[in-house]
């Protein structure tokens, strides 16, 4: 009878000392929520000698693919479409650090996710150039498809490019 009270003890004592140890990780929880497509609105401000400033809003569509549940990033697609009909496409790795999403293209160019807010399935917020902290766009998207429980390997998924593909039909 001992012997079980002392294993039981320690069965107890174990589970208490796993539970109080397990930390919660408000970056991996956020890399988890982004798992998914989102779809909507970039607006972005474009200097021009010609016209000055002006707004431009495109369409696009951002893919977060994350690297494992426990992850904090993993890679991802955008496909944006401007208003003249042309389509981008880049490939990008991402991670969230401190509160903040850092995007990496594939075509050197660095932006952070900076003064967003997200819900369940709606996302808008700043992107900004990752060495000035400058604004880039404003962003509101909606959450299309989740991948939690299914996210295509790298080697599934056509890497596209950053090239200009040309206008859509």
């Amino acid at each position: 009878m001992k012997r079980l009270f002392t294993n039981i003890t320690m069965v107890m004592m174990t589970l208490t000392m796993a539970m109080t140890l397990t930390s919660c990780d408000e970056d991996v929880d956020q890399a988890y929520d982004l798992n998914g497509t989102w779809t909507g609105a970039i607006k972005t401000i474009v200097q021009s000698n010609r016209f000055g400033y002006y707004e431009e809003t495109w369409l696009t569509d951002i893919t977060f693919v994350q690297d494992g549940d426990f992850s904090r990033g993993g890679y991802g697609y955008e496909y944006d479409y401007s208003p003249d009909g042309y389509e981008y496409r880049n490939r990008f790795d991402w991670t969230v650090r401190n509160g903040r999403i850092y995007l990496y293209y594939d075509d050197g160019t660095d932006i952070v996710i900076d003064r967003y807010s997200q819900t369940r399935d709606r996302f808008s917020g700043i992107f900004c150039d990752a060495r000035t902290f400058d604004d880039v766009a404003s962003f509101q998207l909606r959450k299309t498809s989740d991948n939690r429980y299914w996210a295509p390997t790298r080697s599934a998924n056509p890497a596209p490019t950053d090239s200009i593909k040309g206008p859509r039909k």
